[in-house]
């Protein structure tokens, strides 16, 4: 009779481990798919944290863009109301202001300071966090695929419910970005 409970004692002992291994499995799946969910927190805060630093340098750039841009169309209504005049010296004087202003709008054109340099930083650096969101949202998903799966088989099935899980949901791009995804933008100048 001692014999015969060999058996059926290992047979026991192998499906507790195997049901150990496989609530193991279930918690590992459940890490990964928090720790990813995670890393896009990450990523967003820091989209958020640059973002009032873009907007800042860009309406800093943009007053100062705006002034010089007065200043170039004053200097042209004035040399054209001199040109109207007819006076030589009047004209010399409006058109010499005329072209130091369009020298310094060119030169801030061509050679964009601090400004410029710290705009294009901040692009790129939202860029990067954007590609970085992009990334972690696929490797969210990949995660949250492989606990779906586990959770969706047939011991999964049984047991999940039992510890509380339920199907996670994937991440998806709301409607109004996937269209606007596929809308080429508009530039008005």
């Amino acid at each position: 009779m001692t014999i015969a409970l060999i058996p059926v004692l290992a047979g026991l002992i192998l499906c507790g481990i195997w049901v150990v291994r496989y609530e193991n499995r279930q918690s590992m799946a459940v890490a990964r798919v928090e720790e990813s969910w995670s890393g896009i927190g990450v990523q967003l805060r820091r989209r958020h944290e640059l973002t009032p630093q873009l907007v800042a340098i860009a309406r800093r750039a943009q007053a100062h863009d705006l002034d010089l841009l007065d200043r170039v169309l004053n200097a042209r209504s004035d040399a054209s109301n001199a040109l109207e005049t007819g006076n030589a010296s009047a004209i010399a004087q409006a058109e010499g202001a005329l072209d130091h202003s369009l020298a310094v709008l060119l030169g801030q054109v061509l050679q964009r300071g601090g400004a410029g340099q710290n705009l294009m930083l901040l692009q790129s650096q939202l860029e990067e966090t954007a590609d970085q969101i992009a990334a972690a949202q696929r490797l969210h998903n990949s995660n949250v695929a492989g606990f779906n799966s586990l959770i969706s088989g047939l011991p999964g099935r049984w047991m999940a419910p039992r510890r509380g899980l339920t199907v996670a949901p994937m991440l998806a791009l709301p409607e109004h970005q996937r269209q606007a995804m596929q809308t080429p933008p508009i530039i008005s100048l």
